[in-house]
C-alpha cells in the first residue's frame, strides 16, 4: 500500500466539552393568538458510539453501493467554541456515507482502530489508536444513533469528523480516509464491488485538489452550493447533540419576538456580550420564574435566550442581528431557523427574514 504523508504529531491535550442544558420543545403561533410564544411572556414580569445493528443497515442498488459519498462543509468560523484544543480556526463537517450492504462504515471506529493499528506497525508516524488518530488529525468525530430527535434533519447512524484548522488539514484527513477505503476494500472480512469510488462535493471555499497519483482510490471532486441541508444530518460535536434554534414571530409592524432554543449553552458567550437574557421554560414552552426553585428544580426545565420587540425598522438594529449569527454570537455555526405566523402584511419584517433566510449557515426548519 503506498504510505500517505501524514500530520505531524499534536501534543495530547485533554478534549473539552461543554456542559449542556435539557431539550426545549419546538411550537410555533401566530401572531396576536394565545399560541404566539412572545405572548407567553407577556404575562410574566421577571424576564460513547454504539455500532450498527446488522439489521438496520439499508440495501441499496449495486450501482449505488459501489459509491462512497464525502461532503465538505464550513461548520463554523470558531472551532474553539466546540474543543478548546481546537484553537481559534474554522471548524469543517467531513461528512462520509455508503448506503450499502455490506457498507464501509459498518462498525467504523472498530475497523478504522484496527487499520490505525496496522498501519502504526508499518510507520510509527501513523497514530496507533483512535484517541491518538483524532490529536493528530485535529478533529472530533460524531456518530448517531438508532434515533434521532424528532425534527432535527439528523439520520440515524450518520457520521461525520469535525475538523478544525486549514485547507491542509482537510486534506490530510481526505487523504487517511482515502487509505481506510482501500485498506477495507480489500479486506478478506467483506465482499464490496470490484470498482469503487468516492464521490466529493466541496461546499466550503477551500481549494481542495486531490492529487489523483498520490490517492489510491477514484475520487470524483465537485463544488456544491455554499448553502447545504447536509450538516444538520449529524449532531454537532457538542455534549448537547443539538443544534441552536431561533424562533421568529411578530409582534406589530416591523417589530419582532426572538426565542433562541436548542443547545445556547455553547454560545454563552456571545449571548452574554450583548446582554441577551435567559429563560427557563416548562415543558410547555412557557417562562417560569425560578426565584423560589432549587438546582435540582432548575434541571428539570429548559433554558432559552429571549430578544422581545427587536426593532427591525432601524437598520442599525437589523445589521446588529444578521452579525449574530455571522460572527458575534454564532460565529457562521449552523442554526435552525422557525418563523410563526403570516408576515406577508409586514413589509420590512418580511425583508428582515429574508436576508436572515439567505445567510450560508441558517437552515429553516418549517415552510
Amino acid at each position: 500500500m503506498t504510505k500517505k504523508k501524514v500530520a505531524p504529531k499534536r501534543p495530547t491535550q485533554p478534549q473539552i466539552s461543554a456542559a449542556c442544558t435539557s431539550d426545549v420543545p419546538s411550537t410555533s403561533g401566530t401572531y396576536a393568538s394565545s399560541s404566539s410564544r412572545a405572548a407567553l411572556f407577556e404575562s410574566v414580569e421577571k424576564a460513547d458510539v454504539i455500532g450498527e445493528s446488522p439489521t438496520k443497515r439499508r440495501r441499496v442498488p449495486e450501482a449505488e453501493a459501489s459509491v462512497i459519498s464525502v461532503s465538505v462543509e464550513l461548520y463554523s468560523k470558531k472551532a474553539s467554541l466546540f474543543d478548546s484544543r481546537l484553537g481559534s480556526t474554522c471548524l469543517y463537517q467531513v461528512q462520509v456515507e455508503h448506503a450499502a450492504r455490506p457498507s464501509m462504515l459498518f462498525r467504523f471506529r472498530q475497523s478504522f482502530t484496527r487499520f490505525l493499528t496496522l498501519q502504526h506497525a508499518e510507520n510509527s508516524e501513523f497514530a496507533s489508536n483512535w484517541s491518538d488518530f483524532l490529536i493528530q488529525y485535529n478533529c472530533l468525530f460524531v456518530q448517531n444513533g438508532s434515533e434521532v430527535q424528532k425534527n432535527s434533519g439528523q439520520i440515524p447512524w450518520a457520521k461525520a469528523f469535525y475538523v478544525g484548522g486549514t485547507e491542509k488539514d482537510v486534506q490530510l484527513l481526505l487523504e487517511c480516509l482515502d487509505s481506510f477505503f482501500q485498506w477495507r476494500l480489500t479486506s478478506p472480512e467483506d465482499e464490496f464491488p470490484s470498482e469503487m469510488q468516492v464521490k466529493m462535493n466541496d461546499c466550503t471555499s477551500l481549494n481542495l485538489e486531490l492529487d489523483a497519483d498520490n490517492m489510491e482510490m477514484h475520487w470524483e471532486v465537485s463544488k456544491g452550493s455554499a448553502l447545504s441541508s447536509k450538516p444538520q444530518q449529524v449532531a454537532p460535536p457538542t455534549t448537547r447533540k443539538e443544534m441552536p434554534k431561533v424562533h421568529v414571530e411578530t409582534v406589530g409592524p416591523g417589530m419582532l419576538f426572538m426565542l433562541f432554543t436548542g443547545d445556547t449553552w455553547t454560545y454563552r458567550d456571545g449571548f452574554a456580550d450583548f446582554s441577551i437574557p435567559g429563560r427557563y421554560l416548562d415543558a410547555a414552552g412557557c417562562p417560569v420564574d425560578t426565584q423560589d426553585l432549587d438546582a435540582s428544580e432548575k434541571r428539570k426545565l429548559c433554558f432559552a435566550r429571549v430578544l422581545r420587540d427587536v426593532d427591525v425598522n432601524d437598520a442599525t438594529v437589523r445589521q446588529a442581528i444578521l452579525r449574530y449569527f455571522t460572527d458575534t454570537v454564532f460565529h457562521g455555526s449552523l442554526v435552525g431557523l422557525e418563523i410563526a405566523g403570516d408576515m406577508s402584511d409586514d413589509s420590512v419584517a418580511q425583508d428582515f427574514i429574508s436576508n436572515v433566510k439567505k445567510l450560508p449557515n441558517v437552515i429553516q426548519l418549517n415552510a
